[in-house]
């Protein structure tokens, strides 16, 4: 709605927000994008200052596990592709803590079967993507990627930790998958219960 102050974690290059402010659908809205990288802060920097609007948009350096914002202080938190990277459990009290009784938490991510609970599936999928990233791109990327298949989830487990986390309305939409081998990714739109 117009004027909502909305959140992206782990914003990186401000992808999102830069994006919503060039839709121009909502008036007076007001973004912070937060991301643990100073680097990617800084790229976003440039890449906002290179889109040449008045930008609603302010970046900040922080974790999403524990955001330094005060308590029911966001209409809207939105994150892409990121939260297989964090603590689920955490990520959601977090959330949950910074949002405004009835807003909204709004996320992209990969999903997982429950085939891939499996200690020795969890295994072989690790050396894979290390594998692949390691050649795609670097070392650091490639053990940020066999790392992070430890938080990836069901639908079926984000809608009960949302549900436990004082959430409700949870509409997930699956998403098609870039490559066909790999879960599908899935969109979950959930609403912060009023106090």
């Amino acid at each position: 709605k117009a004027g909502d102050l909305i959140l992206d974690i782990a914003t990186g290059t401000a992808v999102i927000p830069r994006e919503l402010v060039k839709k121009n659908e909502y008036p007076d809205m007001r973004i912070i994008g937060l991301d643990i990288t100073e680097s990617m802060l800084k790229q976003g920097k440039k890449e906002i200052h290179s889109d040449q609007f008045s930008s609603p948009i302010n970046l900040t350096c922080g974790d999403a596990v524990a955001l330094p914002f005060c308590n029911g202080s966001f209409d809207v938190i939105v994150t892409g592709l990121a939260s297989h990277h964090m603590n689920i459990p955490d990520l959601l009290s977090e959330v949950q803590r910074v949002l405004k009784p009835d807003g909204f938490f709004s996320m992209i991510d990969v999903g997982t079967s429950p085939l891939w609970k499996s200690v020795i599936v969890r295994s072989v999928l690790r050396v894979i993507a290390f594998t692949y990233f390691l050649f795609k791109e670097n070392y650091s990327r490639a053990l940020a990627e066999a790392s992070a298949l430890s938080n990836v989830q069901t639908i079926q487990d984000w809608e009960k930790d949302l549900n436990d986390k004082g959430f409700n309305s949870i509409k997930t939409t699956l998403l098609d998958a870039k490559y066909k081998w790999f879960p599908e990714p899935f969109a979950i739109l959930a609403n912060k219960e009023k106090s």
